[in-house]
């Protein structure tokens, strides 16, 4: 078991504190060889990924594990006039005001004295990014729209029949870089989680 900070954007960390989201999915790095499969394998307390074709490769070991605990980084600043580590930080998810816009620290400056949630991993699996079910999407945290869901790239005109085109739209929203959009179908890592609220060191 190992404890570590994990990076979300506002809109996630809400989904979070709602209860809507219990999965993430992240890109594995690096991808495996083109025409290969993937799988992983539990070595030592670690995740490692196998790639097969005729043959075994034991490669890079994935940076989660069933059992980790996780405690979430997100944009945030310490209240003024106290030290950092008396302060109780805003947090931009929940509390954004314009006349704070200059104050924000990144969500990978957080420490973790400051992080208010944290997850503790119950599943890790790779797969390709459009094997997501409708049910995993629905676990992604995206948001109804009434009787459809959000679409992320154009929130203000259109909306999503299925939950997994709303996921669609979320991550193409996040991920623009060539080889890692949805049309892509790049690996990922699928990390399944209970979700906690206060500082992973009061828990």
């Amino acid at each position: 078991m190992k404890t570590k900070g994990i990076i979300f954007s506002a809109p996630m960390v809400r989904a979070l504190l709602a209860g809507r989201k219990t999965q993430t999915r992240r890109l594995l790095n690096p991808q495996p060889p083109e025409g290969l499969d993937a799988d992983l394998l539990q070595v030592e307390g670690e995740t490692r990924l196998r790639v097969t074709h005729g043959r075994v490769l034991l490669g890079k070991t994935i940076p989660y594990a069933v059992g980790d605990r996780l405690y979430v980084r997100e944009a945030f600043f310490p209240r003024p006039g106290l030290p950092e580590r008396l302060a109780s930080p805003r947090y931009r998810a929940t509390e954004d005001r314009p006349e704070w816009h200059r104050l924000w620290k990144p969500s990978i400056h957080m420490p973790r004295w400051a992080s208010r949630l944290w997850l503790d991993v119950t599943e890790v699996r790779v797969q390709r990014l459009q094997d997501i079910s409708e049910s995993d999407a629905v676990a992604e945290g995206i948001e109804r729209e009434e009787e459809y869901w959000r679409d992320y790239q154009m929130p203000a005109t259109q909306v999503c029949v299925t939950p997994k085109g709303s996921y669609l739209s979320l991550w193409d929203s996040l991920h623009t870089e060539p080889g890692t959009t949805w049309s892509d179908n790049p690996w990922i890592v699928a990390v399944s989680f209970d979700v906690h609220q206060g500082n992973i060191d009061s828990a």
